[in-house]
């Protein structure tokens, strides 16, 4: 009778030494922390919001390598885009071109500021009825969504 007891009680603390190193090794670049826990509902409604703002980020994603995309194209390929780099010329883009691509980006700077309100103010009427796993489970989601944008954005650099 006393061996059972023992036995969850030493389960216990494996189990809470295992969590406890696994968020210290979280501060590693290459390692983090992903609670595996089902999440409330109130976890659910701020994990959608964040889905909300990947959305945007892809979006932002999007645009970005389709404009580099287009200035490989006119640069060319080969040696010959070294030559048209040392002749600096003036790009001419009609201005239609660049007025849809200001329309755009003014779209997705409205989305950004949108969201973050939307978020700020789920979040205040949820922080009561979170648990430390379900915190780290949305921390989790929200760099791998700055992750996301910024390393997209390096790529194209």
């Amino acid at each position: 009778m006393y061996s059972q007891g023992g036995d969850s009680t030493v389960r216990d603390r494996i189990i809470w030494t295992k969590k406890s190193l696994l968020k210290t090794f979280s501060i590693l670049p290459f390692y983090e922390y992903k609670p595996k826990i089902d999440p409330s509902e109130t976890t659910l409604i701020l994990k959608n919001e964040l889905d909300v703002c990947s959305k945007i980020v892809d979006d932002h994603i999007q645009f970005k390598s389709m404009a580099v995309q287009n200035r490989r194209v006119e640069r060319g390929t080969g040696p010959i885009k070294y030559i048209k780099l040392l002749k600096w010329k003036e790009r001419y883009d009609p201005i239609e071109n660049k007025i849809s691509d200001i329309n755009y980006i003014r779209g997705l700077t409205a989305r950004y500021e949108t969201w973050s309100p939307e978020w700020d103010k789920k979040a205040d009427l949820a922080k009561a009825d979170l648990s430390l796993d379900e915190i780290d489970l949305l921390k989790f989601e929200a760099k791998r969504i700055s992750k996301k944008l910024k390393y997209a954005m390096l790529k194209f650099l």
